[in-house]
């Protein structure tokens, strides 16, 4: 079965709720989360002053963290997470995810310049409603730091400021859910140490993860 969604662009869009990427969202959960982490503090210059882009932010979240059952992200503090959302086992290998969602149909990666944290890579994620009022997050992409971060990425964005900006078909697609475990919140590279200016892809090879 599909539903017709709409974009903050106001393009239609059909998708099928079972697909892998499409996850369903509680819509009076994202709203309660939203109103908690605006009422915790002062927010970033680049980001945008309203509540429906809490809304985004915690909507984003969320789909990756149920879809790749991870633990959803506990800092409400609207200052910042240090520009690491999750910690996680691919394959192995310790990443750290930031995740940038958007209500954009079809969504680029935009990553503002004086705001590069640590992370080793992006997951883009697109929010939609649909005519009945169901909510929810779509996985557009992924794509590592290295290839994210890069000069020839450099754009001016229409609101002002610059951005590193990949556009959809340059992502990749996303990790597999199979291969990806949480990492354990005592691990010195999980999201609520807040670690600022480490490079991407220092992180150890041998992480302790949650089973």
């Amino acid at each position: 079965m599909t539903r017709n969604m709409t974009g903050a662009d106001d393009r239609r869009i059909d998708i099928d709720p079972e697909q892998t990427n499409v996850v369903p969202l509680d819509r009076d959960v994202i709203d309660l989360l939203a109103r908690r982490r605006r009422e915790t503090g002062s927010r970033p210059a680049y980001w945008t002053d309203s509540l429906d882009a809490d809304r985004v932010g915690v909507a984003g979240e969320a789909a990756v963290a149920l879809r790749y059952d991870l633990p959803s992200p506990t800092d409400t503090d609207v200052t910042g997470d240090g520009g690491v959302d999750f910690a996680v086992a691919n394959q192995g290998r310790l990443e750290r995810w930031d995740v940038k969602a958007t209500r954009h149909a079809d969504p680029s990666l935009m990553v503002p310049r004086e705001y590069v944290g640590p992370a080793d890579g992006y997951l883009v994620v697109t929010v939609h409603e649909a005519g009945d009022g169901s909510l929810f997050g779509i996985l557009v992409g992924f794509a590592r730091a290295e290839r994210a971060i890069r000069p020839a990425n450099l754009t001016e964005s229409k609101g002002g400021g610059v951005h590193y900006e990949l556009a959809t078909d340059a992502l990749g697609p996303i990790p597999d859910p199979e291969a990806v475990t949480a990492v354990d919140e005592t691990h010195p590279d999980h999201p609520a140490t807040h670690r600022e200016g480490v490079p991407p892809g220092t992180a150890p090879q041998s992480p302790e993860v949650v089973r």
